[in-house]
């Protein structure tokens, strides 16, 4: 009779985690995405915060990968990138990349380092698929916006940042990419 309660009770432990998962796991996966959904619209219009709190905020929400694990690899990346090591730092984000390939901040990592380093042909492959998988992710889009920008693809250029202002518009580096970018255009159609 204790073993049968002992059974039940263990039983209780391992059915109903189970359940829950499978009855609310959408809506605990979407409640990440619900958060940071909410921190990109306050993000254009910030009431009780200024806007780089709120995108301090986001950034944190997209390096959290899931896994401690990761999420201290890409910070480990991050820090070889500051200290100017960048193949230490694309190794890193490598094996990041390779365990969760949907970890979009990953692929932001490397294509910055790959930026950094004056590979422009794999940032863009890298800031593309960070795209396909976060469309709102405006560091990505203005890193883009950077990259054409030095091709001399102005008009691209442009596009991109207009992106990025459009899901940060308070960000004043991206206002001063997005006006140098339309004079470069300008003078070019001239």
């Amino acid at each position: 009779m204790i073993m049968t309660y002992y059974y039940k009770l263990a039983n209780t432990f391992v059915f109903i985690p189970i359940f829950i998962l499978s009855f609310f796991g959408s809506s605990i996966l979407y409640s990440e995405n619900l958060k940071i959904d909410l921190l990109l619209e306050e993000l254009k219009a910030p009431a009780e915060r200024n806007s780089k709190e709120v995108e301090r905020d986001i950034w944190v929400e997209w390096s959290k990968s899931g896994s401690i694990k990761l999420d201290s690899l890409l910070q480990r990346g991050r820090s070889f990138m500051a200290d100017k090591k960048f193949n230490n730092a694309i190794n890193i984000f490598d094996k990041v990349i390779n365990e969760k390939p949907t970890f979009a901040e990953a692929w932001n990592a490397r294509a910055t380092a790959y930026y950094l380093q004056g590979q422009f042909d794999k940032s863009i492959s890298d800031i593309n698929k960070v795209l396909s998988l976060n469309p709102n992710h405006f560091g990505a889009l203005a890193g883009l916006g950077s990259i054409l920008e030095i091709l001399g693809y102005f008009e691209a250029a442009r596009e991109a940042l207009k992106k990025a202002n459009e899901i940060n518009p308070n960000n004043k580096n991206i206002k001063k990419s997005l006006e140098r970018v339309n004079e470069k255009a300008a003078d070019a159609s001239l």
